[in-house]
């Protein structure tokens, strides 16, 4: 999250010297290690992440930036649920990735390696997926790599009925 936000320009990671920087948040201050990417994407060191004397949670920045990003209890809710998604998410990639070398990757047809990607690097909760419970997770999110038939139903427009509660415009922009 600080990465995606500080890149964003949502706030501003002051530079300490030797790759050390520094978020100020109303009332915490976050310190790590970095290392600034080609597109000046912050490569943040976890293991360096500290922020005060509180235990570095995800769901205590999220809590520290609701004042910053001037969100909501309701939109905070929602983002925790996106960002326990998330974090279950890439649990299940830790998990499927362990043991793989480079050579393993390079090597898998392109529907496995999908489902081991992590998702957008830019985006806060790439795995938010809203509404899904645990057992949908499982299966139908590609972390989890279990397959699933799609059915696909084609109507010539001319051909489709409607009635007053769905229109066509209504069902072909579903």
């Amino acid at each position: 999250m600080l990465s995606e936000l500080e890149y964003e320009q949502v706030f501003h990671a002051e530079s300490q010297g030797d790759d050390r920087y520094c978020i100020n948040l109303p009332g915490a201050q976050w310190r790590f290690i970095a290392e600034r990417g080609i597109w000046g994407w912050l490569w943040i060191d976890a293991q360096t992440l500290r922020c005060a004397d509180e235990p570095v949670l995800a769901q205590t920045l999220l809590m520290q930036l609701k004042q910053v990003l001037s969100m909501s209890d309701a939109t905070v809710a929602e983002h925790m649920q996106d960002l326990y998604a998330t974090l279950l998410g890439d649990l299940q990639l830790l998990k499927a990735r362990r043991g793989l070398s480079a050579s393993d990757l390079i090597n898998l047809n392109a529907d496995r390696l999908q489902c081991l990607l992590s998702g957008h690097p830019k985006f806060v909760f790439n795995k938010g997926r809203r509404g899904w419970g645990k057992e949908a997770l499982e299966r139908y999110a590609p972390e989890y790599a279990n397959t699933f038939r799609l059915h696909w139903l084609a109507v010539k427009r001319e051909h489709m009925i409607s009635g007053a509660v769905i229109t066509r415009w209504i069902f072909i922009s579903c």
